[in-house]
C-alpha cells in the first residue's frame, strides 16, 4: 500500500505539470495576444513605451543634425525656436535703373500692341514659387490633439519630398505623394540625392511612429508629439539641402 500512495502522489505531481503545458500550448495565440495588449496597447506601459521611442527618434535627429556644418534651415519654426531663413536678395524688387525697357510692341496695357497691330506678344505664363512646409501648425496641436499634430508633421514631410522632386523635375508632382503610397522608390531616389544613410533610418523610424500612431492613437502624449514634430522638422532640415 505504501509503494501504491507513492505511485499515486508521483503521478499526481507529474501529470498537473504536463497538462499545464499542454494547454498553455493549445492556448499560445491567445496568451501572446493577452500579453500583447497587456504590455503595450492596453496600459500605460504602451504609452511610456511609444514616449520613449518619440524621444529617442528625437535624439537620433538631433545627432543628425549636429553633424550638419552649419544651421539648417528647415522652414518656419514655432516660437523662435529655430532662426527663420533670411530673405532672399534675389526676391526684393529689382532696381528701376535696372529694368529693360519695353520694347514698342509691348505698351498696349501690358498685352501687347494695339488692336489694330500685326505683332501681339501673349503675356508669359510663370508659375507661382511654393513656399516649403511649414510645422508650426503642427507643433500648434501638441497640446491638444497629438494624433493630429503627428500626421499633420508627417504629411508635412511628405510635402517636402514633393518640393524636392518638383524642384528637380522628377515625379508627377505634390499630388503623387499620400500617406498610403509606396515611399521607398521615392526615398531611394531621394538618396541617391545626396541624403545620408542617418537621414534615411531616421524616415523610417519616422513612418513606424506614424503608423503605430494611427493604429492606436490613445499611445500618443503630448510630450511624444512635441518629439515627433520636431524630429520631422529636423529631417526636413536635411531635405531644403538637396534643393
Amino acid at each position: 500500500m505504501a509503494i501504491a500512495e507513492l505511485v499515486l502522489k508521483y503521478l499526481d505531481t507529474l501529470v498537473w505539470p504536463v497538462v499545464t503545458l499542454v494547454l498553455v500550448w493549445m492556448l499560445r495565440a491567445q496568451v501572446r495576444q493577452a500579453f500583447g495588449r497587456l504590455t503595450r496597447w492596453e496600459t500605460p506601459a504602451g504609452t511610456l513605451e511609444f514616449e520613449a521611442e518619440a524621444r529617442a527618434v528625437r535624439d537620433e535627429a538631433d545627432d543628425l543634425r549636429a553633424s550638419a556644418e552649419g544651421p539648417a534651415q528647415g522652414g518656419l519654426w514655432p516660437g523662435g525656436l529655430d532662426d527663420e531663413p533670411p530673405p532672399d536678395e534675389e526676391d526684393g524688387p529689382p532696381d528701376p535703373a535696372e529694368e529693360p525697357e519695353p520694347d514698342v510692341g509691348s505698351r498696349g496695357g501690358g498685352w501687347g500692341g494695339r488692336p489694330g497691330g500685326r505683332d501681339v506678344a501673349k503675356p508669359s505664363v510663370v508659375p507661382a514659387p511654393r513656399s516649403w512646409p511649414d510645422f508650426r501648425y503642427a507643433m500648434d496641436l501638441t497640446e491638444h490633439g497629438p494624433v493630429a499634430a503627428v500626421c499633420v508633421a508627417w504629411l508635412c514631410l511628405l510635402d517636402c519630398v514633393a518640393e524636392l522632386q518638383r524642384a528637380h523635375g522628377a515625379g508627377q508632382g505634390a499630388d503623387s505623394l499620400s500617406p498610403r503610397s509606396p515611399l521607398v522608390e521615392t526615398w531611394l531616389w531621394v538618396v541617391d540625392l545626396g541624403l545620408s544613410p542617418e537621414a534615411h533610418q531616421l524616415f523610417a523610424r519616422l513612418q513606424t511612429l506614424w503608423r503605430e500612431a494611427l493604429r492606436d492613437p490613445h499611445l500618443v502624449t503630448s510630450a511624444a508629439a512635441r518629439d515627433y514634430v520636431r524630429s520631422c522638422h529636423a529631417l526636413a532640415a536635411e531635405l531644403r539641402k538637396l534643393l
